[in-house]
């Protein structure tokens, strides 16, 4: 069980090295009542340590790519999605400083992700996810700049 100074800590990583994410998949058959975008938190680092302690401390997944080049360092992944993004998201906005604004674009974005049944989605639903998807890509652009 995650302490309070563990969110703390996840906090300060994501603020530095992750990423709040809103994707869209490519073009979907039967497209109303697809998924066509996706949520994730993800971490890319260096430091296998500190991805098997978000693993084993948060959930999610990790994942080792070795690198094309052989200068460079193995990489490591670690993400998170589904109601485990939507909990942890919940504890962490408050205590993000950086990237409070696109972890709340996620958040607001995962509690529309309800199964839908089979009137699919409204249009306002649509609507408001293309704006939460554009509003986060481009917060996250200008944090790479």
């Amino acid at each position: 069980m995650p302490t309070d100074a563990d969110y703390y800590y996840l906090a300060g990583i994501l603020d530095g090295e992750g990423c709040f994410c809103i994707s869209k998949r490519g073009p979907q058959l039967n497209s109303d009542k697809a998924q066509p975008y996706r949520c994730v938190m993800t971490i890319i680092i260096t430091d296998k340590v500190l991805i098997d302690w978000l693993e084993i401390t948060f959930g999610g997944t990790a994942y080792e790519y070795l690198p094309e080049n052989i200068n460079h360092s193995k990489r490591y992944d670690w993400s998170i999605r589904g109601k485990k993004l939507e909990t942890l998201l919940e504890i962490l906005i408050p205590k993000l400083k950086i990237k409070q604004r696109q972890a709340m674009l996620v958040l607001e974005f995962v509690k529309t992700m309800k199964k839908t049944g089979r009137t699919g989605l409204s249009e306002d639903i649509h609507k408001k996810r293309e704006s939460l998807y554009l509003e986060c890509t481009s917060l996250n652009q200008e944090v790479r700049r």
